[in-house]
This record gives structure tokens, C-alpha cells and sequence, in this order.
């Protein structure tokens, strides 16, 4: 079954990683938002617990091992469709610290690269993700 069209609002995680004041984004490799720059993350697995999950979901997209220092903050992704909902995602975002690895994209994500705040404003992002950034950004 397509979670996406599930009809409930699906848990899922985001973590931010940032090295030397440049955030760790990644080339989405599926849908939703094929192609275009988000953080990494993804769905929860059911019965796995939420540091458990970004965690894989991190390394799943960026072949790092990283550590939940906090989390930051809680968004929504509605995706309205001819006055329907598509899929609706409720993400925790965590903020992250590096534990180990070498950054490459892995079996999810296209690219895995470092941006400054600059040149995040020129990629093609997924919807929203500036003002998700900017918001967890204050909380650090």
C-alpha cells in the first residue's frame, strides 16, 4: 500500500546536521519531490523509536552515523491534490551531531552535500524548507 495515500497523517523525521555553518541536505531519489534539495529523514517504521529511526534514515541517505542532540522542532507536509489530500506528513526534526562515516549519497538520496546558507537560497528545495530552516535555526 501507497503510505502516501494513507488516510492518516503519516510519522516521519528530519534531522539537521551542520558542519562548519553549512547544513547537510540531499537530492531526493523518491517521491515525494523527486529531484529536488531537502534535509534527509523519512518514515517511521512502526514499532521503531523516533532517535532510532533518523538515525537510519540518515544513513540510508548519507552513509553517516550520526547522534540526536535535540530536537528541534515539529512541521507539517500537506499535499493538497484537486481539493484532496495526497499524503500528509507530521516530522519531528532533529538537530544532529556527526558520529562517523563518509558523506555519500546512499541508497536513498541522488547527491549529499554541504551548502551555506547562501547558496541553499539558489537550489531547487523542497516546498517549505526555508522556513523550516530558518525556524530551527533560532532554537539552536
Amino acid at each position: 500500500m501507497d503510505r502516501r495515500k494513507y488516510p492518516f497523517p503519516i510519522l516521519a523525521v528530519s534531522g539537521l546536521l551542520i558542519r562548519d555553518n553549512k547544513i547537510l541536505l540531499v537530492k531526493r531519489k523518491s517521491p515525494p519531490s523527486i529531484g529536488r534539495w531537502s534535509l534527509p529523514g523519512g518514515v517511521v517504521e512502526k514499532g521503531e523509536k523516533l532517535n532510532d529511526a533518523i538515525k537510519r534514515e540518515f544513513f540510508e541517505e548519507t552513509s553517516l552515523s550520526v547522534e540526536v542532540v535535540k530536537l528541534l522542532t515539529v512541521y507539517e507536509k500537506i499535499d493538497l491534490q484537486e481539493d484532496k489530500i495526497g499524503y500528509h506528513y507530521v516530522i519531528l526534526l532533529f538537530l544532529l551531531s556527526l558520529k562517523g562515516g563518509s558523506l555519500k549519497a546512499n541508497d536513498d538520496a541522488q547527491e549529499a552535500c554541504f551548502f551555506s546558507k547562501n547558496e541553499i537560497l539558489k537550489l531547487n528545495l523542497t516546498d517549505g524548507l526555508i522556513d523550516v530552516l530558518n525556524s530551527a535555526l533560532e532554537k539552536i
